[in-house]
């Protein structure tokens, strides 16, 4: 029978880690809990308002963050612009005006949702590691979810883009 020694299961692991980069992904199911964050037009919006039927996703996002402005350039393609509309985009610390700058650098998400967690109530109920991060939902369940980026920020949002497919 075949059978891999711990010293070969540390350096897989090893070796994973250091192909996936900075990355954390957590499966534990959880309900979307209450925060408040605003809209373009800043108006509060509920975390519950966000809720939609089926796989949907928030993408977690800080200004001026190289790994969060990857993930969302491999996202802002024409081909993914149908699925754009299960997004819902978080940018951190941002307010009204500068979520409107940050989400005109994206023209093919121009059909999700974008937010801003001006006061930081997303971040301390669920993005306590920082950005990006990535949640996969399906209703007002949080299925899983991504902290960081893979050393491909296309692999991080072909996760979830198969995510919203399904």
């Amino acid at each position: 029978m075949w059978s891999i020694s711990s010293c070969s299961r540390t350096a897989l692991a090893a070796l994973l880690i250091i192909s996936a980069g900075r990355v954390g992904i957590a499966v534990e199911r959880m309900a979307l809990p209450a925060f408040t964050l605003i809209d373009r037009a800043g108006a509060a919006v509920a975390s519950g308002r966000l809720v939609r039927p089926g796989p949907w996703g928030i993408v977690y996002v800080a200004r001026r963050c190289l790994p969060c402005a990857s993930v969302l350039h491999s996202i802002d393609r024409p081909e993914h612009a149908a699925q754009a509309g299960r997004l819902v985009i978080v940018v951190a610390n941002a307010s009204a005006e500068e979520l409107l700058a940050e989400a005109a650098r994206y023209p093919n998400l121009a059909t999700a949702t974008w937010l801003a967690d001006a006061s930081g109530a997303m971040h301390q109920q669920l993005a306590g590691s920082g950005a990006p991060i990535v949640f996969g939902l399906r209703a007002q369940v949080i299925e899983w979810s991504l902290a960081g980026v893979f050393m491909d920020a296309t692999d991080t949002s072909s996760m979830l883009l198969a995510w919203l497919s399904s």
